[in-house]
């Protein structure tokens, strides 16, 4: 029984998708505002791989767009905020020195609820490829009394604790 549960859970997942709104779809070629993020925090997950906490301002409810799509991994890509939010991931062809070209965007299609209709901040969190962290030093334990770290240059320390 456990298994068909997991069953209708994973054939229902990409339906979800395909559930979209008209609005946020037709937010593919309705103006938008363009937005900026700022990153607030990253962390190191494991080796090569950090979570990012990205803040964008809004000044209220309205259709904005990203620019800088983040480049998530596993498929990690979560929304926190105050407004109900729809999103959408498109290319929109973009004019540059000249040149039109095809650059991919995400739309936020944010809403009013009765208790928020002014400015907030919408929050991403996500998992993307990023810092490594290489060791580059040995801490020795064997002696129960003594603590040695050593650098790759050759710098010891030593610490006795009786």
């Amino acid at each position: 029984m456990r298994f068909m549960k997991l069953c209708y859970c994973v054939l229902l997942f990409p339906a979800l998708g395909m559930g979209m709104s008209s609005q946020v779809r037709a937010a593919e070629t309705q103006p938008s505002t363009k937005v900026s993020g700022h990153i607030e925090s990253v962390a190191l997950f494991k080796n090569g791989l950090v979570t990012v906490r990205e803040s964008i301002a809004i000044p209220g409810p309205g259709r904005y767009r990203l620019e800088q799509v983040p480049k998530t991994v596993h498929g990690t890509f979560f929304i926190e905020s105050d407004f109900p939010v729809e999103t959408l991931v498109t290319t929109q062809t973009m004019e540059n020195d000249a040149a039109e070209r095809k650059v991919p965007v995400m739309i936020f299609e944010v809403g009013a609820t009765e208790s928020r209709k002014d400015a907030g901040t919408i929050s991403l969190f996500y998992l993307t490829k990023g810092i490594t962290w290489s060791p580059s030093y040995w801490i020795d334990i064997s002696d129960p009394n003594t603590l040695t770290i050593e650098t790759d240059r050759g710098d010891c320390q030593r610490r006795d604790d009786a």
